[in-house]
């Protein structure tokens, strides 16, 4: 009995000792709200909780990645590929080597080889290619970086919005960054006008824009496009060719734009005067001697101090790849294996077997625009049985000093090689890319 009483009184007093502390954490609690430090203990709480589940969830998705970048997944992935056409590739994929996309511009003139050049590039894997994105905006000029002039060697001073370096670095950057829809409507025209863009097909299908642009027209263009971000998004290189930008604006605005390259594509300026007149005029038709001169001086002017330009950049950084056409004409295997590594892109068997076809057909006549297949040698020196004595002399004086940065000789010794040997023709000139080759054991 004594000890049922014991036990009563120790209840009693352990109930009292809860009723206490429950009592005091009551108070203390309802102190606390009016301090409002619950609430803050609330959100410091779920602040944490929030911190963990992202550490976990980073830990999740790190094992998903790791998952997808198994060679099993990689390999479902390929048979989905092939099954459905639908490109679909890990972040891995779009990158190249060195962990960014290729970001690739060839500069050059017309008719100078510079659609072979950007055909040939896109052999490497998955190439997102933008052609003459500024031909909207310059026409028939070109952008120096202090100047807009004409192929005849005019140049203007004074220049507009669309044409000013701000507006210039931002075009190519949102290209480079897939970002199609904030290009101007001058830009975005080039997309419509030009086959040779990729995904051009896929736009068409979705608006053929009118003769005029307006409003209606700009709208459904930039609805458009989300098509061709798609598309420049999946890919891992990225790749414009311009014939509208000298390597001075290139340099000036490119040093925003990181792991950029740069090829500028030089041919000899007979061939492109040749290929001109041959474009503009019937192929038989006599050369006007007038506009011929006037062509050589502004070509040749504009090429040199390319050259120039780049031959200083490249005491301080890293300027441009300089692609000379007739050695790629003359030697295509061995100056384009060069020519991609340079670029850091895939030498596949699709390389060749698309040089072999696109250089060493039977055609010998150059056409109107894009890469023809041809011998190329063949098209290339078509100027020097073309032009006559007079107009090589003429074209000689007003490029004598290109020749000597090309590494060219003059039309008589020329013609008197081209008899000769035909295939050395350009023997001097290409000399460097064999050097090149051997010291980077590419063979």
């Amino acid at each position: 009995m004594e000890n049922a009483t014991e036990i009563n009184v120790q209840n009693q007093v352990t109930t009292g000792r809860y009723c206490a502390s429950y009592n005091m954490m009551r108070n203390l609690v309802t102190r606390l709200f009016r301090l409002k430090v619950v609430p803050i203990m609330v959100f410091v709480g779920i602040l944490v909780l929030g911190v963990t589940f992202n550490n976990e969830y980073k830990k999740t998705l790190q094992v998903v990645q790791d998952y997808l970048n198994s060679k099993m997944v990689r390999g479902i992935v390929t048979k989905v590929n092939n099954d459905t056409n639908m490109p679909f590739m890990s972040h891995q994929q779009l990158q190249n080597k060195d962990g960014v996309k290729n970001k690739i511009v060839i500069a050059s003139y017309m008719r100078s080889g510079s659609t072979f050049t950007s055909e040939l590039i896109q052999q490497g894997k998955n190439v997102f290619f933008v052609f003459e994105p500024f031909h909207g905006i310059y026409h028939q000029q070109y952008r120096r970086k202090d100047s807009v002039c004409t192929r005849d060697g005019a140049c203007r001073f004074t220049l507009d919005k669309l044409e000013s370096r701000n507006t210039t670095f931002e075009i190519f950057k949102n290209i480079f960054s897939c970002k199609m829809s904030f290009l101007p409507a001058e830009v975005l025209a080039s997309f419509w006008k030009f086959e040779s863009l990729t995904g051009r097909s896929r736009l068409n299908k979705c608006y053929k824009p009118k003769t005029l642009n307006n409003i209606r027209d700009l709208v459904k263009k930039r609805k458009c496009i989300r098509y061709l971000e798609d598309i420049c998004n999946r890919s891992n290189t990225i790749l414009i060719k311009t014939i509208r930008m000298s390597l001075d604006i290139l340099f000036d605005i490119f040093s925003g734009i990181p792991h950029l390259k740069i090829v500028h594509l030089v041919r000899d300026p007979r061939a492109i005067l040749n290929s001109r007149d041959v474009f503009f005029f019937e192929k038989n038709a006599p050369v006007d001697i007038t506009s011929i001169k006037t062509s050589a001086y502004a070509l040749c002017d504009r090429m040199y101090k390319d050259v120039i330009t780049n031959k200083d950049y490249n005491q301080t950084k890293q300027g441009a790849f300089v692609l000379k056409y007739e050695c790629l004409a003359t030697d295509p295997m061995t100056v384009t294996k060069i020519l991609y590594n340079y670029l850091n892109l895939d030498y596949t068997d699709s390389v060749p077997n698309w040089l072999q076809r696109h250089t060493r057909g039977n055609k010998t006549e150059e056409g109107k625009v894009g890469a023809q297949k041809g011998n190329s040698l063949s098209i290339s020196t078509k100027w020097i049985t073309r032009f006559s004595q007079n107009v090589s002399k003429l074209i000689d004086k007003e490029c004598k000093i290109l020749y000597k940065s090309l590494g060219i000789t003059d039309s008589q010794s020329m013609l008197q090689q081209y008899r000769k040997n035909k295939p050395k023709l350009y023997e001097e000139m290409c000399r460097d890319y064999r050097i090149q080759l051997n010291q980077r054991r590419l063979i």
